[in-house]
């Protein structure tokens, strides 16, 4: 998409939680903040039924009361039982409101001095499953401003360098992902540790806690063997995966370090490069440690109405391979790129990647499992192989 149909998408789900976000949350607690200044009197219940609503697939409750008072001999009506404007599904909840309330009864009530006809009868500040029920538009929000963002921010300039360009106009939509990282360095790992465990942490509790909610108000309104309780029942797993993911991800964040460098990252078709790995940490756990290079190919097409990509493995070489804590610890080597292999690639729908995986076993723990990725380049700028 341009850049304007990608913030308009974006500003489609940010207004949509936007709007959600303050009928759900923003609004009733800026009524209760603004309601700690009203001031009370006696009010009579006139009316108290359950009002229900429906739609093809669902009905939903909520407690529809009515009430009377006096301000200054002046009698006023109002209909406002709480600023929150939830509904619920079972009807359980909203009876039990109406049952305290019954026609005739007498309820203190909150009116607003400024103008003694708006009243209401609870003025607490928002059940906490308000808040709760607010992650998912404040979700729809994060997302809509992130693609609005991106959108908007702007494309980076083509870069300048001849070769780059040379490649681009000799191979036509290959890039040269390898230009600007040429050189001996340390190899960074393709996802951290402890982005891992953030992921998990904050998509687990988002949802769960949206999850949990559910099922503690289908459980109040329609009991634990509900056939609501059993659609909800499958989300509640997947929230138990996401916090065993948690777990896992944590205890693998204890796991000894791998630091990888090359003598060049950017290497050659069919020339050598000199590699040395190093291990930090409690090395002694590890039983095994395998390293290797692994180059990859994706392609992405149509399938139907589906997009499908498909990655193959098209070359390994392996780099070492240890079982002794000693020989874990540290080493180096060198290895050559086989002749007739391609290069790194990034195209519309194709890509080659070139990696160094490494894998360490560690009994009755998670496994070190590290990618890093390096680059490939051809023999000429003029080739295209």
């Amino acid at each position: 998409m341009g850049r304007g149909c990608g913030a308009l998408f974006g500003g489609v789900f940010f207004v949509m939680g936007a709007a959600f976000l303050w009928l759900m949350l923003l609004g009733p607690v800026l009524k209760y903040y603004q309601a700690r200044a009203w001031q009370t009197t006696n009010a009579e219940i006139t009316f108290s039924e359950v009002h229900e609503s429906r739609s093809s697939d669902s009905h939903n409750y909520r407690p529809d009361i009515h009430f009377k008072y006096q301000v200054s001999g002046r009698e006023f009506v109002s209909e406002t039982y709480s600023f929150e404007t939830m509904s619920s599904s079972g009807k359980k909840w909203a009876s039990e409101i109406v049952t305290k309330h019954p026609v005739g009864s007498e309820h203190p009530c909150f009116y607003n001095p400024g103008k003694p006809g708006e009243a209401v009868l609870i003025r607490d500040l928002p059940h906490w499953s308000v808040f709760a029920f607010s992650l998912l538009p404040l979700l729809f929000v994060g997302i809509g401003g992130g693609i609005i963002f991106s959108s908007l921010r702007g494309e980076k300039k083509p870069s300048k360098d001849f070769i780059a360009n040379a490649i681009q106009d000799s191979v036509g939509t290959t890039s040269a992902p390898w230009i600007g990282n040429e050189g001996s360095r340390k190899l960074k790992p393709e996802t951290s540790r402890m982005s891992n465990v953030i992921f998990f942490a904050i998509f687990g509790l988002i949802w769960n806690g949206i999850t949990w909610l559910i099922v503690y108000t289908v459980i109040r309104d329609d009991g634990l063997f509900s056939f609501p309780m059993l659609i909800i029942s499958l989300f509640v797993v997947i929230g138990l995966g996401l916090v065993l993911g948690f777990i896992y991800q944590l205890m693998a964040l204890t796991n000894p370090v791998v630091e990888v460098a090359f003598s060049e990252a950017a290497v050659p078709i069919g020339e050598s490069v000199d590699i040395a790995w190093e291990l930090t940490g409690n090395v002694s756990r590890l039983s095994e440690l395998e390293l290797a290079v692994v180059g990859y190919e994706s392609a992405t097409y149509r399938r139907g109405t589906d997009t499908v990509t498909d990655i193959a493995e098209f070359e390994r070489v392996r780099i070492a391979s240890a079982s002794k804590a000693e020989d874990i610890r540290f080493g180096s080597t060198t290895i050559q790129i086989p002749a007739g292999t391609m290069h790194s690639f990034q195209g519309k729908n194709n890509k080659v990647v070139w990696k160094v995986e490494v894998k360490g076993v560690i009994h009755r723990w998670p496994d070190i499992n590290d990618n890093y990725t390096f680059f490939v380049k051809p023999n000429s700028v003029w080739s295209r192989s």
